[in-house]
């Protein structure tokens, strides 16, 4: 009896230290003109005070400038609710919502981040944002919300640890500078997302030469990009090791207004195509070990395979490199490029099982290319 008295305190007390809380609370107003960024941020040091919990954002729209995440607090946007980021050119730091140095902690729900990236107009209107950010945080939780019109990158992770990424739908061609996802930390699971952007989809980013991006896992996306489908690079100071992607299929993007392919490259017949399904690239030094990407389909692509070992910043590495069952349909006149530089060779690069079919439009026939 004393055992199941001294439990029952314990659950009391605990749950008596955390705290959910619903942004109207704390005076949020849901009209899309009244700033809230106040309030919202009062109802998430709140919840992270009494130890963690939920801060609920309701249906409606609610104008902001950056709000910072804190430690135990997942961040729930319910559906119809919208945090619409701030036209003002001194609104933000870094993100729409931020994680800096945080740890357990969590943005989930089916409602948006819009970041008015249409309104924001670099570099005479301030300097551009993303829609979420983390930043040296640790075990970070992304689920089923949906990223819109970022002024800069959409979803920006950097040198953070163990974070999961899932059921995002991102949607974003406010400029050419929309990559979808970047990734430049350890442990990160990203699955069954769909990202159509302007810029690179979902980018494997090496900034810092003292860090190496690793044990990145991705599977199950849809991706639609003007640029590069998925890309390692083109950043890479420190290099990418223990990369798995697949069953993912990439297609044309939405819009491709800002692009004019089919005026550049010869060959091209649609702006609306993405530049590489698959991207790899090596150009600062870096070094890139163990990559396996398996059951990847393309359209509307106009090179399926781009491997590039360069020297913008330093001669790197780029090895031990797994590419299988892939079938793609290309819309430019190169297949694929597989290229080092004298005296540095790209090594153990494996590809098997690959279908590469280029539409010659004028004539109405089909050229397959087939690597076994």
């Amino acid at each position: 009896m004393r055992v199941h008295l001294v439990l029952f305190c314990c659950l009391v007390a605990g749950s008596a230290r955390a705290e959910d809380v619903n942004v109207l609370d704390s005076g949020a107003v849901p009209d899309g003109t009244t700033l809230s960024t106040p309030a919202i941020q009062k109802a998430i040091d709140r919840c992270a005070s009494t130890g963690g919990g939920t801060v609920t954002v309701p249906p409606g729209r609610f104008l902001t400038n950056t709000v910072f995440l804190k430690s135990n607090v997942n961040l729930h946007l319910g559906q119809g609710a919208v945090l619409l980021g701030s036209t003002d050119p001194k609104a933000f730091t870094q993100a729409v919502v931020y994680a800096n140095g945080i740890e357990n902690a969590s943005i989930t729900g089916t409602g948006t981040i819009d970041g008015q990236g249409f309104k924001k107009h670099y570099p005479t209107n301030g300097p551009r944002h993303n829609d979420i950010r983390l930043f040296r945080s640790k075990k970070i939780t992304v689920q089923d919300v949906t990223l819109v019109n970022s002024p800069s990158w959409v979803f920006r992770i950097l040198e953070s640890d163990a974070v999961s990424v899932r059921g995002v739908r991102i949607y974003s061609f406010a400029n050419e500078n929309n990559d979808g996802i970047d990734i430049d930390g350890k442990n990160i699971t990203i699955s069954d997302c769909l990202i159509d952007c302007d810029d690179d989809a979902i980018c494997l980013k090496s900034d810092d030469p003292n860090y190496l991006v690793e044990n990145v896992a991705i599977a199950n996306c849809v991706i639609a990009s003007n640029c590069n489908a998925i890309k390692f690079g083109t950043a890479s100071r420190c290099g990418f090791r223990n990369v798995s992607i697949g069953n993912c299929v990439i297609r044309r993007p939405s819009e491709a207004a800002q692009r004019h392919w089919a005026a550049r490259i010869p060959g091209v017949t649609r702006d609306d195509t993405v530049i590489s399904g698959i991207a790899l690239e090596v150009v600062d030094g870096g070094a890139m070990d163990q990559i396996a990407i398996t059951n990847v389909s393309m359209t509307g692509v106009q090179t399926p395979l781009f491997i590039r070992l360069g020297s913008r910043r330093g001669t790197g590495s780029l090895r031990n490199v797994i590419i299988s069952n892939i079938t793609a349909i290309n819309e430019s006149l190169i297949t694929s490029s597989i290229t080092g530089i004298p005296g540095s060779y790209v090594e153990n690069v494996a590809i098997r099982n690959v279908v590469a079919i280029h539409e010659v439009r004028q004539k109405n026939i089909f050229e397959a290319v087939i690597l076994e």
